[in-house]
């Protein structure tokens, strides 16, 4: 109440009706003015910056979870949270960072479930211990274990594990290990025919 700062002998309503008791009566309370035109603002202040949004979408392609960004910019995580749910464009730009980052990831674990070619550079060194550089591509044959991590997911009804109880006469439940021991016999086979001949 700012009637306590005009007249500093009230200090309290009481006084004030004291004093209009007295014949001071055309002393009125007054109210705070408003600061930003009807909004209201309690509590602290916010600590987002619009340079937060970059920070995050870098931390984010680097794979950064939303506990970790909490604690790079020293908040709690509910304050980011919030400043998900306040800020649309620090939102959005988090999603976009996030599903890019995953795409990216998924199009890795294909190709290691695929196999793949690299360009590499073998390093020899001649009689007269000068090194050759020797470019060449070299293939990456696919790994088992993403083989059997992209079905599952892909095909989840066909290439879950077996699960005890059930039916081992269901065609739709295959064994773990006989799938697995039937990729890798499919994936010799293929590495066996890239691999160039001697």
């Amino acid at each position: 109440m700012y009637l306590r700062y005009l007249i500093p002998s009230l200090k309290s309503r009481g006084n004030l009706w004291k004093s209009q008791k007295k014949g001071v009566k055309d002393i009125i309370p007054m109210k705070k003015p408003p600061t930003d035109a009807g909004k209201r603002h309690s509590g602290q202040p916010t600590r987002f910056r619009t340079e937060f949004t970059k920070q995050a979408v870098k931390l984010v392609r680097l794979g950064a979870k939303d506990i970790e960004l909490a604690d790079f910019f020293g908040i709690n995580i509910s304050t980011l949270y919030r400043w998900k749910n306040t800020h649309k464009g620090f939102c959005d730009a988090l999603k976009l960072s996030k599903e890019q980052t995953d795409a990216r990831v998924e199009r890795s674990l294909f190709e290691r479930a695929t196999g793949y070619e690299r360009n590499a550079v073998k390093i020899f060194l001649n009689k007269d211990s000068k090194v050759i550089e020797a470019p060449f591509r070299e293939f990456v044959p696919p790994d088992t274990t993403a083989c059997i991590f992209w079905l599952k997911n892909r095909q989840p009804k066909r290439w879950r594990e077996h699960v005890a109880g059930e039916s081992k006469q269901n065609p739709l439940h295959v064994a773990v290990e006989d799938v697995r021991n039937e990729l890798i016999a499919a994936l010799d086979r293929r590495a066996d025919q890239r691999t160039p001949q001697s």
